[in-house]
């Protein structure tokens, strides 16, 4: 079984890098501040990975690795559940493995960077440690 990996902006991106990169002006998630920019790419059958990403009042990129990531099942018009709920589905394991394909993809051409949780913890102990 596949982990989802996790992702954060790239500090570096640009709007023009967005638009160079398939991402179009415009958006379905109500919570991302406009403009906002969307990437939509079939995962796997009808399961469908939507990305979207604001802009900012000073022109920085806003990303949230839970919030900003719709995975839809469109046959069904609903958000695709077991990716979810880690629902047993015979297209999970799949759809993982081609969200983090794709995003590791955005990630080569610097409008991602992937986290590392665990460094990230230990970076923030012990910056609690030296104060």
């Amino acid at each position: 079984m596949h982990k989802r990996k996790k992702y954060m902006i790239n500090e570096e991106a640009t709007v023009e890098l967005l638009l160079e990169n398939n991402f179009i002006e415009g958006g379905i998630i109500r919570e991302i501040s406009n403009p906002k920019y969307h990437y939509q790419k079939k995962l796997v059958d009808n399961i469908v990975l939507n990305i979207e990403i604001g802009v900012n009042d000073d022109g920085t990129l806003d990303y949230d690795d839970g919030n900003h990531i719709l995975i839809i099942d469109y046959d069904k018009h609903k958000p695709y559940y077991p990716f979810y709920f880690n629902k047993d589905d015979e297209n999970l394991d799949k759809v993982i493995s081609e969200l983090n394909k794709t995003m590791d993809e955005l990630v080569e051409k610097g409008i991602f960077k992937e986290r590392n949780l665990k460094k990230d913890k230990i970076n923030k102990l012990s910056y609690k440690k030296s104060r």
